[in-house]
């Protein structure tokens, strides 16, 4: 049975593999981090997910999994938490992105928002913050991919 986590990580790596001018490498790094966390061509990924249909989509940041990405951080130069907005896209924050809406210091449960209005970009917004400009539906591909941005 197809797990609803793989479901939703799923449509990170076809969009990944779709939009690389070069074969990705992608290594699940498993044990305390939830399988929730990859290498992604260097890159330290952490994905969560939202099954809810419509905007706004909020995403729950238990204090493991906060402390999960700062230890990608001391890992990885480049950290990219992935939100996959139900059916609707994902959106990619980098490290100093999510500091903006999630501080250094890290609560018992913490608190992302993403809310997309028809033909905008992602507005995002945590529980110590808001990001002062909007996220791209393709922002995380070139997070990830870089100059390998097809």
């Amino acid at each position: 049975m197809i797990s609803e986590q793989d479901q939703f990580h799923g449509p990170v790596f076809i969009e990944l593999a779709k939009h690389s001018k070069k074969p990705i490498q992608v290594e699940s790094l498993k044990g305390h981090y939830e399988n929730t966390a990859y290498a992604i061509n260097g890159v330290g990924v952490f994905i969560k997910h939202s099954s809810k249909r419509m905007t706004p989509w909020r995403f729950s940041f238990y204090k493991n999994h906060q402390d999960t990405i700062l230890e990608l951080k001391k890992i990885f130069d480049d950290v990219v938490v992935i939100l996959v907005c139900g059916k609707d896209g994902i959106c990619g924050l980098n490290y100093s992105e999510l500091k903006n809406v999630l501080n250094d210091v890290h609560e018992d449960i913490e608190w992302v928002k993403v809310d997309r209005r028809i033909k905008t970009q992602y507005s995002v917004s945590g529980t110590d913050g808001k990001l002062s400009f909007k996220i791209t539906r393709d922002n995380f591909l070139k997070k990830i991919l870089k100059d390998d941005y097809l």
